[in-house]
């Protein structure tokens, strides 16, 4: 009876896998496509601007959850799936007891109390920080163009809503929680310890000054942290060859649908675990093997994603990036990322104590070495300078990667494992020099909590910053817009910083780069940020010509008009 049952049951959810399937390849037809965009142009009275660019979203969408679904059902219903699902959950416990205990529940609440810390003070900055302001006035998620198909459903659960809502400081606590989730992993991973100092160093991949960025996003933030948890998590895995590769791929995938510069983090962690198992005189053949299953569950991800999730980006020349592939570019983004990243590295004694860091990463490295030592020194000097260049991940390749600091999640990654390797003890090191390595590593990660709280503090200058000037704006433009239709309002130029935080800027560099500054011509949400204070306008751009009559002129802006059309100079 029990096994008619289970017959029953497998058939009926046979049937309903094999109808969402032929529904998700149907959904890959284009003529079905255009069928179905035309009724949704019908329903909601609208006309697409790019219809080819629907449909490719539209295909790769069924392509996604058309796999999802096969997924499932050979996890769960095909004998291979259930023993390889059976063999994930015996590797994952009897590998990584520690990372369930008690002890390890205590250092995951230290760590969200410890960001939260970190992250306080950009929090209560309150800021609406860039495209934040885009998606809390109309509530679009629009991640789904860059192939982020996590963020863009994600978002309607996270918010309860298919408009999207703000609902921060929620979303970065979200962050906070699955960051610190990663960074145990981490810990477990690469180490098969927890400890605080541990925590401490792996913590920089999340407070580090490039991630400052991510962190103030306040509809982005979880899903940028969560595409860093699913680099990490293959590599609970990785004594069992079939359970690391089968997870490496399918958490590679959902980081590249999620958020895809969170991928260095895995080619680092690989890097790693191949320097440590080398030092510990693990067997060569081993390590090659652990590296070419790395390799090519990397390659196979980024290969079903390319070619099954991907939408296409136009990568026009108007584009702030490329996705463009291109071999001749490699040089060229190399040097020009080393220099940024290590010039805005936060200030002068950050960089001071990452470089120490890294001296004494291989120092500690040829102490503890089971292998002969000057071949240790080279290869921990080799792989430290690969390293920090496949930090960049794929975007190294790119015809024009985007050098932003949201960008950069591979470095702060690199940096975190530098300090990582520097203040791990051995008894072959005097107790003197393991201490001084320590003092190093803590020193960098309070120069990186000190920038967060600096940063948010010039969020706070900024945002003041920018409700007086807007308030001057809207109050010029008021006396003129008395005509019942939406003046028409563009601007030239562009806002200076808050002098408040000028002496901030000149110790961090890349403040000057991540503070935004808005309105301003070069600023995309300016409509935006005009009605959130009720003042409804367009904002087509119009060139200024003879026909604008100037009609205010202050030490802030000059304001020109020529009917309906307003024409705001910044000073």
């Amino acid at each position: 009876m029990k096994n008619f049952i289970k017959t029953k049951s497998q058939l009926f959810a046979t049937i309903i896998f094999a109808f969402l399937l032929i529904f998700c390849v149907l959904i890959t037809i284009t003529k079905i496509d255009n069928i179905i965009l035309k009724h949704v142009e019908v329903f909601f009275h609208k006309t697409l601007r790019n219809p080819a660019r629907w449909i490719d979203v539209l295909q790769n969408s069924a392509r996604l959850f058309g796999c999802t679904f096969a997924l499932i059902y050979f996890l769960c219903f095909i004998e291979k799936g259930k023993a390889l699902c059976t063999n994930i959950k015996k590797t994952l416990f009897d590998c990584n007891g520690i990372l369930f205990s008690k002890r390890s529940s205590y250092f995951f609440a230290g760590t969200v109390f410890f960001l939260l810390f970190a992250y306080s003070n950009v929090i209560l900055a309150n800021y609406f920080y860039a495209d934040d302001v885009f998606r809390n006035y109309g509530g679009n998620r629009s991640w789904i163009g860059f192939s982020r198909y996590i963020s863009e459903f994600g978002s309607i659960l996270i918010h309860n809503s298919l408009k999207l809502n703000d609902i921060a400081p929620l979303t970065q606590i979200i962050a906070i929680v699955i960051s610190s989730a990663t960074v145990l992993i981490l810990s477990v991973s690469l180490t098969e310890t927890v400890s605080v100092k541990n925590i401490l160093v792996l913590s920089v991949i999340f407070i580090s000054p490039f991630y400052a960025e991510n962190i103030s996003y306040r509809f982005d933030s979880p899903y940028m942290a969560l595409s860093l948890f699913f680099s990490a998590v293959p590599f609970l895995f990785r004594k069992d060859t079939k359970s690391f590769v089968f997870t490496s791929i399918i958490c590679l995938i959902l980081t590249c649908i999620s958020y895809q510069a969170a991928l260095p983090l895995y080619i680092l962690a690989a890097i790693f675990i191949f320097l440590n198992d080398f030092i510990n005189s693990k067997e060569l053949k081993d390590n090659l093997f652990f590296a070419a299953k790395s390799v090519i569950s990397f390659v196979a991800a980024l290969v079903i994603f390319k070619f099954l999730f991907m939408n296409k980006m136009s990568n026009g020349a108007d584009d702030y990036f490329s996705t463009r592939i291109m071999i001749s570019a490699l040089l060229p983004n190399v040097i020009q990322y080393v220099k940024t990243t290590f010039s805005l590295n936060g200030g002068f004694l950050t960089k001071i104590f990452f470089i120490l860091s890294i001296i004494a990463a291989i120092f500690n490295a040829v102490k503890i070495s089971k292998q002969n030592k000057i071949i240790t020194f080279f290869v921990s000097a080799v792989l430290i300078v690969v390293s920090y260049v496949l930090s960049f991940g794929p975007y190294l390749v790119f015809e024009r990667p985007a050098f932003t600091s949201r960008a950069f999640m591979g470095f702060n990654v690199f940096v975190s494992f530098i300090l990582l390797g520097s203040i791990q003890s051995s008894i072959n090191v005097k107790p003197v020099l393991n201490l001084t390595s320590r003092i190093i590593a803590f020193l960098y990660v309070y120069s990186c909590v000190v920038f967060m709280f600096t940063y948010g503090n010039c969020l706070k200058n900024q945002k003041e910053y920018e409700n007086f000037r807007l308030s001057m704006i809207l109050h010029d433009l008021s006396e003129f817009t008395i005509d019942e239709s939406k003046p028409n309002v563009s601007f030239e130029g562009g806002m200076d910083l808050c002098q408040k935080s000028h002496i901030a800027m000149k110790n961090y560099p890349l403040l000057k780069q991540i503070v935004p500054r808005m309105p301003g011509s070069s600023s995309t949400w300016n409509k935006e940020l005009l009605s959130a204070c009720n003042f409804e306008c367009t904002d087509e751009y119009t060139q200024k010509d003879e026909s604008f009559e100037l009609i205010k002129k202050c030490s802030y802006h000059e304001i020109y008009q020529n009917g309906n059309n307003f024409i705001v100079v910044l000073k």
